[in-house]
């Protein structure tokens, strides 16, 4: 068993799949071992939330290793509902290197492609859409020809446009109108009901 710190070494040196189509289930050691890791990097920085603190130079070289090389393990092999580590890159969607999340989406979206007709990837598939959904809205920088990683910069110039904030909202009412408000449908429904002309009988 390598050490942590060369799996990068290790992954590096392989540029692309040259083997038949594998089975994921020969590489489980191996995943479980990624899985162990990945676990302990969204502990160790607290991604069940806004990553706060960078990753260290060695943190972020062995994540990006274990994410490209889990991309090219679901590429090229079977069984691969047999993948169980979703709940550790759910986590890591909350990471604010841009880096490591273009490697991270792209090894879900192997998987979210072939979403539609596996039940069992269906249950294993814990990604949460609502913070794909999140990632993936432009906030109206694109027409400006601005890049979300150029909002961090101190010299970036927003339109005044992009500064205003319209919304709408509707607000609660309290006990006391709430009653009000009854109060009043109530009237207007009786008094629609005595006003309502009847229709007289017709006598043959």
């Amino acid at each position: 068993e390598c050490r942590e710190e060369e799996i990068p070494v290790i992954v590096d040196s392989i540029k692309e799949w040259s083997y038949s189509r594998g089975d994921l289930f020969h590489w489980i050691t191996v995943l479980n071992r990624f899985d162990s890791i990945l676990e302990n990097i969204c502990q160790s920085y607290k991604l069940k939330k806004l990553q706060a603190e960078n990753f260290n130079e060695e943190t972020r070289s062995v994540l990006l290793a274990i994410l490209k090389f889990s991309r090219m393990l679901l590429e090229n092999c079977t069984n691969r509902n047999l993948y169980s580590s979703y709940e550790h890159l759910n986590d890591l969607l909350y990471t604010s290197d841009l880096g490591v999340l273009e490697v991270l989406l792209r090894l879900i979206l192997r998987p979210a492609q072939r979403l539609s007709n596996q039940r069992a990837l269906r249950t294993n598939f814990t990604i949460s859409q609502e913070r794909i959904l999140t990632l993936v809205h432009s906030w109206g920088t694109k027409e400006y020809d601005i890049e979300m990683a150029q909002l961090a910069s101190e010299e970036v110039k927003i339109p005044e446009e992009l500064t205003t904030l319209n919304y709408q909202f509707y607000r609660r009412l309290t006990p006391s109108e709430a009653a009000e408000t009854t109060g009043e449908k109530k009237n207007e429904t009786a008094g629609t009901a005595t006003s309502t002309p009847q229709k007289g009988k017709r006598k043959d």
